[in-house]
């Protein structure tokens, strides 16, 4: 058993891009690895990049698989997965070199379930430091695990800064493998996009012992091509199944109001990101009637019709987008 399995899916990355990100994993100081790089069906450029990648280091094992998008990609990983702790990188990000050293030897010392730690957010032309928590503390007792599980879905909740990127992510963490296979946790393939939301929902949920390091370790690279601004006639759907698995869990764990509340904000949130990515986005050409009647049925709809109600006038200050 190794120390570390490092996951990364891999989706027509540039070919420098992908480099940088296998060579930061590979360069990892006094630390065992395994490296999957899961091709998710790219084309034949990146494809064949990966398979060089991999005469890089004979611990790098590339994986091909028809596209089927990054949950199926980042749990043919953890199938695979020997490692003591699973990490995952984007294909797109990097890691500062002894990220996973410093990691493990903290959830080797607290004998944590899951690590994490800061991110710097890295534009074009600037490099930003990002805490996920204005907090000092390393070791997230119980009553702070409500903190961590709000944060998820909303950190607007807890009156936390909202960064660029928020504590939901897979990356700038790593997960007891046997934690992992206890608790049966894997992406949901159905979930387009914020699939990793759900995932972490139910990891921090069964979660013994969580420790966060106050400290940017990893480089998640924010471009103009990112999600946020893509056009996608997709997204009332992907967020109407995403607040039914969102429910589902406050529901299984019982977890009241606040959770409730936090749902509503997302909910509140997601009108915003809808608008930018579908109705309101150049690629949109449907007709004027077409955009206005589609908002209209949204906003209808059973899960903006209650956040919209319910929503608090303190919260919709806090809002600056």
């Amino acid at each position: 058993m190794c120390d570390v399995s490092v996951i990364i899916p891999v989706y027509n990355i540039e070919n420098e891009v992908l480099i940088q990100c296998v060579k930061s994993v590979v360069e990892q100081k006094a630390v065992d690895l395994e490296i999957f790089i899961i091709d998710d069906g790219s084309k034949a450029e990146c494809a064949e990049l990966c398979d060089e990648l991999k005469k890089w280091n004979f611990k790098i094992e590339v994986i091909h698989q028809r596209n089927q998008g990054v949950s199926v990609a980042r749990n043919e990983g953890i199938k695979r997965a020997d490692g003591k702790w699973i990490a995952f990188v984007d294909a797109d990000d990097w890691i500062d070199v002894d990220m996973l050293s410093v990691m493990t030897a903290y959830g080797n010392k607290m004998d944590a379930d899951i690590v994490m730690c800061d991110c710097f957010v890295n534009y074009s032309r600037k490099q930003v430091e990002t805490h996920f928590f204005d907090v000092k503390k390393q070791n997230l007792e119980d009553f702070d695990k409500d903190r961590v599980l709000l944060n998820v879905l909303s950190p607007r909740i807890c009156n936390d800064k909202v960064n660029v990127i928020d504590i939901g992510v897979p990356w700038a963490k790593i997960y007891r493998n046997d934690f992992i296979r206890e608790n049966n946790l894997f992406f949901d393939k159905t979930l387009r996009r914020m699939q990793d939301n759900i995932f972490n929902l139910y990891a921090f949920e069964y979660a013994r012992s969580i420790h966060y390091i106050h400290l940017p370790l990893y480089h998640y690279r924010k471009s103009i091509n990112s999600g946020l601004y893509k056009y996608n006639s997709q997204i009332v759907e992907i967020y109407d199944t995403y607040f039914q698995r969102a429910l589902k869990y406050i529901d299984l764990f019982e977890k009241g109001e606040m959770f409730g509340k936090a749902l509503n904000y997302k909910v509140f949130f997601s009108i915003y990101v809808i608008l930018n990515n579908d109705i309101l986005n150049d690629a949109n050409k449907t007709t004027l009637k077409d955009k206005k009647d589609k908002l209209l049925s949204i906003l209808k709809s059973p899960y903006y019709v209650k956040a919209i109600d319910e929503i608090e006038t303190e919260f919709l200050n806090q809002i600056n987008i």
